[in-house]
């Protein structure tokens, strides 16, 4: 069992997974430290992970849709992503 909220589409917690690591990252990083990592080519790999996940759920679902944003009753969901099929 996960905890993640059902009432939160998988894009917003996509999204927020990759704000929360970027947070995370300044967090432990001091002014001085960041300086010196944005000369360094793999700065993109701290949080590439979750930024890739976004871009998957991008290009998976053909763009960004409507139920991306606000989570429909099941019914109602299952209806919208057989529009698309």
């Amino acid at each position: 069992m996960t905890n993640r909220d059902p009432n939160v589409p998988d894009f917003i917690r996509k999204v927020n997974d990759f704000y929360d690591c970027i947070a995370d990252y300044y967090k432990i990083s001091d002014l001085q430290k960041l300086t010196q990592d944005k000369k360094k080519q793999d700065i993109d790999l701290v949080c590439f992970y979750e930024l890739s996940e976004i871009r998957k759920h991008v290009r998976t679902t053909g763009g960004l849709n409507y139920n991306d944003f606000i989570k429909l009753n099941p019914k109602d969901e299952q209806k919208f992503l057989k529009s698309f099929l």
